[in-house]
């Protein structure tokens, strides 16, 4: 009989980001008579998953939440890496994600399991590098991962028997990193296509509207967007920020807001796939991004997509005929496609119904079936296509 697999998430279950791509994980395990347990910071929202799922002890949790409040994000992943190592039987397989699974992978080791570690982003020394390179641009001093951290994920994937990645962009960072191929899987995130959908009633006449959702942040790219939109930007035209500042990037994110114009910052958004419904585009012009699962949202409402090179998800675009690719940090080229989906709406939307045909071939119910192939061993790299 294949052994069952322990998978562990750092946020609570099915509550959005990581959280949410742990459950789908965790229900594909489940139909597929595989799982053994899921452990999350909390399971309120576990749904069919309740009978498997392991959630924090108040006392626990409410400690973890002060160390996020204080910036100790290391200490907290590590705290809940600890909590989970003794809950992994012997002979059990482990599935976890990075900087979350340090302990887990040394007590699946010790009980003679297999391992896997997700991660969500490039290879940590890259990732580190091109954002020190963006905070320095900006004048940001503070070091954006510490040493710590970096080392922590790199152990982790050294010790790790698989490293599952969503896109060709990081794999290929491990790969420039050394790693051998025969130790990456890639597996692209999923949308609910049920849930993201076209607008069912057309829009009013609001002119065109280009969305941005996710942090107003250097990371996301945002300081070159809002110049290169005071470009480009009519009367009629009006760019959605759908997100909050980072703190330590207040100053620099804030002074570019007040630089540009025809711009709304919306803040924190409950409501993504309506925000989308009502937008002609969305733009992810980030600096890095491992994968950006908001573009296959943002595809399955109907919209093509604006993004960057160092996004992930650009593997699910063909430029020119879902969306467009650009170089990241060429602010010309930026400028240059922002032009050209302004003065064709017409293109934009026959691009956009490529688009969500595009997302259709990539549900929550693939991700998982291509999870447990992973799993079983007999699935190699993937293309999102």
């Amino acid at each position: 009989m294949a052994p069952k697999v322990f998978y562990s998430v750092g946020q609570p279950l099915n509550r959005g980001g990581m959280g949410s791509i742990g459950w789908h994980a965790a229900r594909a395990l489940l139909r597929a008579g595989r799982l053994a347990a899921v452990a999350a910071t909390e399971v309120g929202a576990a749904g069919s998953l309740a009978t498997f799922a392991r959630g924090m002890p108040w006392a626990l949790r409410k400690g973890l939440a002060a160390l996020n409040r204080l910036g100790a994000h290391h200490a907290h992943d590590a705290a809940f890496d600890r909590w989970v190592a003794p809950q992994i039987e012997k002979g059990t397989d482990f599935y976890g994600w990075m900087n979350l699974s340090r302990a887990c992978l040394a007590a699946c080791r010790k009980g003679e399991g297999r391992s896997f570690v997700e991660r969500g982003s490039v290879e940590p020394h890259l990732q580190r590098h091109w954002l020190r390179e963006e905070y320095a641009r900006f004048g940001i001093l503070l070091d954006p991962m510490s040493a710590r951290t970096v080392e922590r994920m790199v152990a982790e994937a050294s010790e790790a028997d698989l490293v599952v990645v969503p896109s060709r962009l990081v794999a290929k960072s491990y790969l420039d990193a050394g790693y051998p191929s025969e130790k990456l899987r890639v597996n692209p995130l999923g949308v609910e296509s049920a849930h993201y959908r076209p607008a069912q009633t057309p829009r009013r006449n609001e002119g065109f509207r280009l969305a941005f959702v996710g942090q107003l942040s250097i990371q996301k790219g945002l300081p070159d967007l809002l110049a290169a939109w005071t470009r480009v930007a009519g009367r009629r035209e009006t760019l959605l920020l759908a997100g909050v500042i980072p703190a330590v990037e207040r100053a620099p994110i804030e002074a570019a807001l007040r630089r540009a114009r025809r711009v709304e910052a919306l803040g924190h958004c409950r409501d993504v796939a309506g925000l989308l419904a009502r937008c002609d585009a969305l733009v992810l012009p980030s600096a890095q991004d491992g994968f950006g699962l908001v573009v296959l949202e943002a595809m399955a409402c109907g919209l093509p997509v604006l993004v960057s090179d160092r996004v992930g998800a650009a593997d699910c675009v063909v430029d020119g005929k879902n969306g467009w690719i650009f170089p990241f940090g060429k602010g010309d080229a930026l400028i240059a496609r922002l032009e050209e989906l302004i003065a064709m709406p017409s293109r934009a939307t026959e691009m956009g119904a490529a688009a969500q045909e595009t997302a259709r071939r990539h549900s929550w119910e693939a991700y998982g079936r291509r999870l447990v192939e992973i799993v079983e061993g007999g699935r190699e790299e993937v293309r999102c296509t």
